[in-house]
């Protein structure tokens, strides 16, 4: 190190020559020293030993701007060099930046004869062996050891005092660094793949059951449990149960059968029992009247009555209708209670009619059977338009049999249409009920050689939790 004023002084020539040797030092030292030098030019270099950096003078002569690091060595990457692989790799020992390292030895460091000024190191491996990862000395992308493979290639950055930081590895393959390695969907791994790094912790996953997260540990399975069970929580875990308040349960029966309580429900739930009995048969002109429905019931809880049958002479009654909703069973004929729908009549002057419980009246003499709102549809005469109903069933149109729920047949040769079977419905609480109950349809009339037959009757029963 040596520093000068830039000054020769007159003297004589061993003084003279002393001075400019010490001159030249100075400036093939770039003035290095521990302190700037006392005489100073602009643009004038000082390689500040102390800072460890080159230094520069500015223009006006006031000030020093630092350049640069001073280096013990320029990074050297032009030629690959080669290391042979140990558990101490000294890569600081080798001139140059970019090198293979060969062999199988497991690597634990890259020493510490490197230099933090000319820190990166480019490595490529010529086959495989172990880096050992450790938080301090040799830190490795995803904190796991590495195997590496013929080809791959890493970027080291050192940190001084021995301690190195792997920034980043490229496998040869393409493939990411997953835990220390890479992992081939197409061959698959051994033994099990943790929740940490993607996977469920577990060998097997239970068929048709519902996954729960678990934190780090293997996910929680909830089976199906009991047909009709839902997922519910209970406010700290899901789990599969009956239903609260369940969602509505409804049997239909179009012929006679078992009723059968269904389950889940809790003990303020209802049961909306709805019935039709079955529709009358339509007469016939020639061959006497047609058969009334018949009666449909459901348990002790409630029965529907079925509709009359169609006259043979329209000159007195044609088609009785459906009773009613509250009334006792009825022949349907125009004199009966207005709980019933009436049926055609020449003499009395009355046309068929319906209701809105009741069953539609059977028509006659070329007139329509009578309509109703939840009864069945009253059937027609010979000639006549058939009754409808909006929830029960229609009545059956000239030549045609009436339709489930409760339509009333036609009539044949002038005959009056059977009557259109009743409807009744309650709504009680349904732990008032048995285990089962019986359900009985009313049959629809028999029309025979007499007449269209009626439709028979049915029994809806819908459960609301």
């Amino acid at each position: 190190m040596a520093q000068h004023d830039y000054v020769i002084d007159n003297n004589n020539g061993a003084t003279v020559r002393s001075d400019i040797n010490s001159l030249a030092a100075a400036a093939v030292s770039l003035n290095s020293g521990g302190s700037a030098p006392s005489t100073t030019y602009a643009y004038m270099l000082w390689a500040d030993t102390t800072a460890g950096v080159l230094k520069q003078r500015n223009a006006a002569n006031s000030a020093w701007q630092t350049l640069c690091p001073l280096v013990t060595r320029l990074m050297h990457a032009g030629t690959e060099g080669t290391i042979a692989s140990a558990t101490t790799t000294d890569l600081g020992s080798v001139v140059a930046n970019y090198m293979q390292v060969t062999g199988t030895t497991t690597i634990t460091s890259f020493g510490s004869s490197a230099s933090t000024d000319n820190p990166l190191y480019f490595l490529r491996f010529s086959g495989a062996l172990q880096l050992t990862h450790n938080g301090t000395s040799l830190v490795l992308p995803t904190a796991a050891n590495i195997t590496t493979a013929a080809g791959d290639f890493l970027i080291a950055l050192y940190r001084g005092s021995g301690n190195w930081t792997v920034l980043n590895y490229f496998r040869a393959s393409g493939s990411a660094l997953v835990g220390g390695g890479s992992i081939d969907i197409v061959s698959g791994t051994t033994g099990t793949l943790t929740v940490a790094r993607g996977g469920t912790g577990a060998t097997t996953l239970a068929a048709n059951n519902v996954l729960l997260g678990n934190g780090t540990s293997a996910p929680q399975a909830v089976a199906p449990g009991t047909s009709g069970n839902v997922l519910t929580s209970n406010g700290t875990t899901w789990q599969s149960s009956a239903p609260s308040g369940a969602a509505s349960d409804r049997q239909t029966f179009n012929s006679s059968g078992t009723w059968t309580k269904p389950s889940g429900y809790s003990s303020t739930a209802m049961a909306l029992i709805e019935a039709w009995g079955g529709g009358g048969a339509g007469g016939h002109g020639a061959n006497g009247g047609g058969a009334s429905g018949g009666n449909t019931s459901f348990g002790s809880i409630i029965t529907a009555y079925g509709g009359a049958g169609g006259d043979q002479n329209v000159n007195t009654t044609v088609g009785g209708g459906g009773a009613g909703g509250y009334a006792s069973a009825g022949s349907g004929r125009t004199n009966d209670t207005g709980f019933e729908g009436f049926g055609y009549n020449t003499t009395a002057g009355n046309s068929a009619r319906g209701g809105f419980f009741t069953g539609g009246g059977g028509g006659g003499n070329s007139q329509p059977g009578g309509n109703s709102i939840y009864g069945g549809g009253g059937g027609s005469s010979s000639a006549g338009s058939a009754g409808t109903s909006q929830f029960g069933g229609n009545g059956g149109g000239p030549g045609s049999a009436g339709t489930q729920p409760g339509g009333g047949g036609s009539g044949v040769s002038s005959a009056g249409g059977g009557g259109g079977g009743s409807y009744k419905f309650t709504f009680v609480p349904l732990s008032s009920l048995g285990a089962t109950e019986t359900v009985t349809i009313g049959s629809g009339g028999s029309g025979g050689t007499s007449g269209n037959a009626g439709a028979a009757g049915r029994v809806r029963v819908t459960v609301f939790g």
